[in-house]
This record gives structure tokens, sequence and C-alpha cells, in this order.
């Protein structure tokens, strides 16, 4: 085709309708458009198109004669518009698609922000990064991962400070985005030096350990991460160091969302509760005597409230919501928060008292001894104005019936007391107790004698001090602390329906004697103190490493499974607990021993350790159980090595005694039973 007739042909483009009609294609027909509809429409086809068709159909020209007739018609609009696509609109498809891909990855996969106008971008971060708390651990239960936190707010912190002289400049300030964000910026600053930042100002190198360890620095710190940061990640905040920050911190762990603050709330609350702390005095910061100089303000004293009425601890609940509402002066009345708490107060009053029962009145800890308006009184008035405190049944039960075994709660009251630091054993085990050094159990402690405290006669309890160092403990928790997960509770019945459970809140990993040499030495130990076989697989389980942050516990429980397990039946039952302590506590977590009446303290590189069976086999139960008190500060670290029966037939033979002989044969050995002696 000449080039003659290709310019002809494209000079005007037309095509025909069904009717027979010419009608454009492109463009549009004008509205002053009169031209009668049999008329052909000329089309101007750009210069740029009619090179592109030119390029075509000269090489068209040089393709073989034999293609089809239909090619050889003059080109139409439709034709031209099939080859733009060809250049352009394939390209432009699959430009949008590699996009669309690269987004989708870096959104989903590599955890880069979202940042978008108006959206906390800390919630557009990946949902796998925000890990569900029915499924994963939440990061109050880890020390390790409030520590990491920690040190990672310090440095959004020095971000966040830098661009506040940016946001102060007058410009951005008389703006209303730039005053917005200045507000937010500065609500964060004043909330992070009142908490976290004296904290790192008193010893850089240990505040992120010391913030980690510090129930209210903590519970400050994921609230900022919740409230006050997420207004900050968007894309108009002027801070490109802060958003880069964001980036990296949930490389490293995740971003902290609602749950973390209520568990954090929850184990405030747990310490209030067993350790008997005042409402006003936690406010303040005071645990234990110490002050953190830590303050809770009226609206998270509101969020107290609310957590303790929907975990049903009412009397926190009454307690917290009364100091939203009158603690510090700080909440006016009448205001539209003053009503919402009062509100709420209402409820918490109406849900105590309907769950109050006489008959069961002193079965309840989380109620009060009486109820807090008279039977009869119309729940459709303020009771908040009528209503009566009296004293909590915690309190009362620990007066009442503490050291009563007999008591429903016998074994919890004396898990409180002796927690709270109260001795509740009888003056004759007391005047029968003492330290000593002994070198005569194995040959290795002759040159190094041990240094051991009996604690209790019935059973026997002791604590052997100084028998790990530093280098073996740091590599025990190097090696396990990657491993650890949320620790279960094991159904008695059946171990395979072991479950998290807020009877034990801490974190767990197992480390086997094999794995590495120098492990060996905790169950040669065992073996060389105790008398017993423990470095056989089947004589003893793998080491059992623990790590509480504060508010962490283990309620009352006993450590052998009972006969009626198949759980490992062919190694026996757990015969012995040895319990190494791998860290001090600054303040509680302590191990209670709740029949006995007593507590050990935590030392770093002590041990404690107890019979769980008596020589007849039978369990030592209720005389062997024990609990581990809420850590109140710092954090803590423990190992258990459980020994098992069946190895111990030729150590540890059975005797013919019954429960009740053997511990008055054991009172009549000088007053307490050597843990190498043989009853038989």
């Amino acid at each position: 085709m000449e080039m003659a007739e290709l310019e002809e042909n494209t000079t005007s483009v037309t095509t025909s309708t069904d009717n027979g009609e010419a009608e454009d294609i492109l463009p549009s027909p004008s509205p002053n458009d009169t031209k009668n509809d049999d008329e052909a429409k000329t089309l101007i086809v750009p210069e740029e198109v009619k090179q592109d068709l030119s390029e075509i159909n000269m090489h068209k020209a040089d393709e073989p004669t034999t293609t089809p007739e239909t090619e050889k018609l003059p080109i139409k609009a439709n034709s031209w518009l099939k080859v733009y696509a060809q250049h352009q609109l394939w390209k432009d498809l699959l430009l949008s698609l590699t996009i669309a891909c690269c987004y989708y990855i870096f959104q989903t996969r590599l955890g880069i922000l979202n940042y978008m106008p108006g959206v906390p971008a800390s919630f557009k971060l990946t949902n796998q990064l925000r890990e569900p708390a029915s499924t994963h651990y939440l990061i109050p239960s880890s020390p390790f991962d409030l520590q990491l936190l920690a040190q990672q707010e310090q440095i959004g912190y020095t971000a966040i400070k830098n661009c506040q002289n940016k946001l102060m400049n007058p410009i951005s300030a008389h703006n209303y985005t730039g005053g917005y964000y200045l507000a937010i910026t500065n609500q964060y600053l004043l909330d992070y030096e009142t908490s976290s930042h004296p904290i790192f100002k008193k010893n850089f190198t240990l505040g992120p350990e010391s913030v980690a360890g510090n129930p209210m620095a903590s519970f400050r710190m994921l609230d900022r991460f919740v409230s006050l940061l997420p207004l900050l990640h968007t894309k108009q905040y002027p801070c490109d160091e802060f958003k880069t920050f964001g980036v990296k911190m949930i490389r490293i762990i995740r971003w902290p969302n609602e749950k973390d603050v209520e568990e954090n709330i929850i184990r405030i609350l747990r310490l209030q509760h067993v350790y008997n702390f005042k409402t006003n005095d936690v406010a303040q910061g005071i645990l234990a005597n110490i002050s953190t100089e830590i303050t809770i303000s009226p609206w998270q004293s509101y969020q107290f409230g609310l957590i303790a009425l929907k975990h049903m601890k009412y009397y926190l609940a009454v307690q917290w919501l009364e100091h939203a509402m009158n603690g510090n002066g700080s909440t006016r009345r009448g205001t539209s928060f003053y009503r919402q708490v009062q509100k709420t107060l209402n409820e918490a009053i109406i849900k105590h008292d309907s769950t109050w029962n006489q008959s069961i009145a002193l079965t309840t800890q989380y109620h009060f001894s009486e109820r807090l308006v008279p039977p009869g009184t119309p729940k459709n008035q303020d009771l908040t104005k009528t209503y009566k405190v009296s004293e909590t049944n915690r309190n009362f039960l620990v007066h009442v019936y503490r050291n009563e075994l007999e008591h429903f709660f016998s074994f919890e009251i004396n898990y409180w007391a002796t927690c709270s630091g109260e001795d509740l054993r009888p003056l004759w085990m007391t005047s029968n107790l003492f330290c000593w050094l002994e070198s005569k159990n194995h040959p290795t402690w002759t040159i190094r004698p041990l240094k051991m405290e009996l604690l209790s006669l019935e059973p026997d309890i002791i604590q052997v001090y100084d028998i790990l160092n530093d280098s073996l403990i740091e590599a025990t928790l190097a090696q396990t602390r990657p491993n650890m997960v949320s620790s279960k509770v094991v159904d008695r019945y059946d171990p395979k329906l072991s479950q998290i459970s807020t009877t034990r809140t801490s974190r767990q990993s197992w480390l086997s004697d094999w794995y590495d040499p120098q492990f060996s030495y905790f169950s040669k130990t065992v073996e060389r103190i105790t008398g017993l076989v423990a470095t056989t697989q089947t004589s003893s389980e793998k080491l059992q490493v623990l790590s509480y942050s504060f508010g962490g516990h283990y309620y009352p429980h006993v450590d052998a499974l009972r006969n009626n397990l198949t759980y490992g039946l062919e190694n026996g039952d757990r015969i012995l607990t040895f319990m190494y302590y791998l860290s001090d506590v600054q303040a509680g977590g302590y191990t209670s021993f709740t029949a006995v009446g007593v507590a050990a303290r935590p030392v770093k590189g002590s041990a404690v350790f107890w019979f769980n069976l008596f020589t007849n086999g039978e369990t030592d139960e209720p005389i062997s159980q024990h609990g581990g008190c809420p850590v109140i500060f710092g954090r803590k670290t423990a190992a258990n090595k459980w020994v098992r029966l069946m190895d111990q037939f030729q150590v540890r033979k059975c005797s013919a005694f019954d429960k009740d002989t053997e511990i008055l044969h054991r009172a009549k050995i000088n007053g307490y039973v050597r843990v190498d002696t043989n009853i038989a």
C-alpha cells in the first residue's frame, strides 16, 4: 500500500452503525454540529498517531502477499486504537499491577507503615504483628519484651523531642494541623517525662530494665503506645525521624494494643488484691511502701474501675471508680466525665449486691463483707449517694481464718498472708529451725561446704545458697530466652488438655541436659545435694526455666501429678522439686508454702527443695502445697528440676509407714530429717 493512499484513507476515519449511519469514534460530536446523519463526519487524527500508523503499514507492506483481504481495507478508528493499546495500555496495566503487588508485599510482609491522613498508622500496621491475645502472649507477660519496648520508646521520644521545635514554628503553630500535632506532642512529652524519663536519667543503661520492672511505668508506657503515639503516626506529622522510628520498631517488636494495656491493669489489680495495697496509694504510685513517683490520672483510674468490673473484682471496681470521681479533687462535679463515672459506679453497686449472698459471703474474695445498699433498694435510683462500704472479704478472711486449713479458702488465705510477709509457722517449729554448713552429702562439698537453711520441719523444706554462678545463669537465660512461651497449667486427669490460665502468669522454656554439657550441672547438683538419681533421662524431667514480670504469679498448687495420670507413668510421679533462683527480685516474688505458713525469699544463685511424696509413694498433700507470690518490682527468673520416683528404688527405699507415722518418725530424728536419711 502506497503512503499517499494511507494518508488519504487516514484523514477521514468513520465507522458505520447497524442502520448504515456514519458515526464518529473520536472525538464526540459537538453540540453545535448540525450536519446530517447521512453525511460522513471527518475525524482529525493526531500527527503522532499518523506517524505510528505509517510505520506499522510500512512493515505490513513488506509482509507476504498472502495477507487476508480484510487487512487491505482502509484502517478504521478501532484499528489504530488497538495498536495504541498494544503500545501503551498493556504497559500501564502491567505497571499498575506491579505497584499494587509491591504495595501489598510492603504492607503485609515487611511491616511498612501505611501513613494515611487522620488514621492512626499503628492500627494500620501489619495484622501479623498485632498478635491477638487469644492465641499469642501479651507484652506485659514478658519482662524481656517490656524491656525492649522501653528501649525503643526512648528512641521515639528523642525523635519527637526534636520535632517539637519544628511544630513551635509560628507558621505551623497558627495552622490548624500544626496546632493539633503540637498539642498531642506536648501531651506525649509531658506523660513520658513524668514517668519513664526520670528512670532513664538515673541510670541510662539500666533504664529499659527498670521501666520493664516497674508496673506503673509500664502501664503509662503501654497507654502512650495505644492512646497517644498512634495520633502522631500520620502523613501530616512533620517528623520523618519519628516515622522512621515507627518502621524500624515494628520489625523488632509488635505494636502494643488495648489487650496489653488491659493485662497491665489486671496485674496491678492482682498486686493490690494479694498484698492489700490501698487504692489511693496505688494511684499515687506507692507500692509496698516504695514510691515510684508515677501517678494515675482520674481517667486512668476510671479505666482501672472498668477493667475490675469486667473481671468481676467488685470491691476493686468500686474503690477505683470512687477514686476517679473524688480522688484528688481534679474531677469536677457536673461534667460529662463525672456523670459517666457515676453511672458506672452505680452499675458496679448493683452487680456487687446482685451477686452477694449471705450463705456464700465468706467464700467470695472480691466482694465486701456486707451489701452496699439495703435489700429492696430500687435499682433505678442513684445508688452512689446511699451506698456504704464495709470491710472487704479479702481482709476479713485473712483476719479470721488464716492458718485454719479446714476453711474453704484456707490455702489462698495463707497465700495472701505469707506473700505479705507474715510468718504463720507454729512456735514449736520455729524454735527447732537453724542454718548449717553441709559437707558430708558429697565429696564435692568437702572443700566448699553448702550454706543451708531449714525453713520447715513438716514437710522438710530447705534452702541452699551460692550454688550457681553468674556465667551459668547468663548462659541459661541466653539459651532459653528466644524460646519462651506462655506457661500452661497441667490438667490433673489429662495433661493433653493443658492450657494457659490466669492461675499461672509466667513465660517458660525447657532445657535438656544433653543440649550442652554445662547445663548438666543442674541435674548433677540435685544428685550431690539430695542423694537422689537425677542425671539419667528417665530419672528427672528437663529443666523448666521460668520468667515472671511484675504481677506474675502462680496460685497455690502441688507438683505431684498423682497416680491416676498416664503422663510419664513409666517414670513414676514427681518425688522431689528442686527450684533454682536465677535472679534477685526487688520486691515480691516469694515462694509461699501455704500449709506450712512460710515463704522462701528468691535469692540469686540459691535453690529451695522439698519432697512431694512420702517414702511409701503417697502424695505429700496438702502439706507440700505452694505458690509463687506476684512480683511487685523487677523480674523473677527461676528453674525447676523435677525428680521422678521409679529410678530412686536403690537410694530412697519404700517404707511400710503410713503418712501419720512417718511424720512422727521424722520429728524424732534430731528435730528434723536430713535430706539423705533413708527411713526404713
